[in-house]
């Protein structure tokens, strides 16, 4: 008897640990990684991310400048002045060809009067 009983008790108490024991610790386990992970991101993640993440956004940053803001730049500035560089520059052509003529017109009517006045 002592040994069927022995093989009884061993047989109920692994289809209870079976039935039972991975739900527990599924459970137990998830709410202690979820208290000891918020208490350790709480104590860590703060420090660390300051420590490490400016130092690997400067870098980062650092490299994508060097590496794509010229080029960037090159290519956004020939768009620029190939859109807006030649209306500005006939605006300024039209403003100083009518101040070129008003100003030769002045000075031909001058030397135009001073010599009709002289003669």
């Amino acid at each position: 008897w002592p040994e069927k009983g022995a093989v009884c008790g061993e047989e109920r108490l692994s289809q209870c640990l079976s039935e039972h024991l991975s739900q527990c610790l599924s459970e137990r386990l998830s709410q202690c990684l979820s208290e000891r992970l918020s208490q350790c991101l709480s104590e860590h993640l703060s420090q660390c991310l300051s420590e490490h993440l400016s130092h690997c956004l400067s870098e980062r940053l650092s490299q994508c400048l060097s590496e794509h803001l010229s080029h960037c730049l090159s290519e956004r500035l020939s768009q620029c002045l190939s859109e807006h560089l030649s209306e500005f520059l006939s605006e300024r052509l039209n403003v100083f060809q009518h101040v070129c003529q008003n100003v030769c017109l002045n000075v031909c009517q001058n030397i135009c009067q001073n010599f009709c006045q002289n003669v």
